[in-house]
């Protein structure tokens, strides 16, 4: 919600942060223009420990399944295109944006999924130490984009 006061009126990117990606953000926006939803997530292949999204025609985000018991199909890579009026789906500071925004907006029928079945990992929170194998430290890594 802090945000809020500087978006105005604008389409804005947000990522959790803690993820490496070969993401086309051009490509993604574009997408994002065509689907006329208030919001799509960059969805990618599960590696078995995340919330699991149900994708249907016109990938539109049915259901948003944070961390089931079963392992199947395209996760939330933490990578979102958003409209302002996602505003409304967030009740204070202490709302959890990988489970309320887009939970919401799934249920309204407002999250739409762009596959992305290139690069990606999760480092995990900041305090923990990367558990990639040294992603981090190579000179070409396949996010990079200089």
């Amino acid at each position: 919600m802090r945000i809020a006061p500087y978006v105005n009126d604008e389409t804005f990117c947000v990522t959790y942060g803690d993820g490496l990606i070969d993401l086309n953000l051009r490509k993604v926006v574009e997408f994002h223009r065509q689907h006329s939803k208030k919001a799509p997530v960059t969805a990618v292949p599960s590696p078995g420990r995340f919330g699991i999204l149900e994708i249907g025609g016109s990938e539109n985000v049915i259901l948003f399944h944070e961390q089931p018991e079963k392992d199947f199909g395209w996760i939330n890579g933490g990578f979102f295109i958003l409209e302002p009026s996602i505003f409304d789906y967030i009740e204070g500071d202490m709302a959890t944006w990988e489970r309320q925004l887009p939970e919401g907006l799934a249920a309204d029928g407002d999250l739409s999924a762009y596959r992305h079945s290139g690069f990606w990992r999760a480092h995990g929170h900041a305090a923990r130490p990367a558990r990639t194998g040294g992603d981090l430290e190579l000179e070409q890594g396949p996010w990079k984009a200089w």
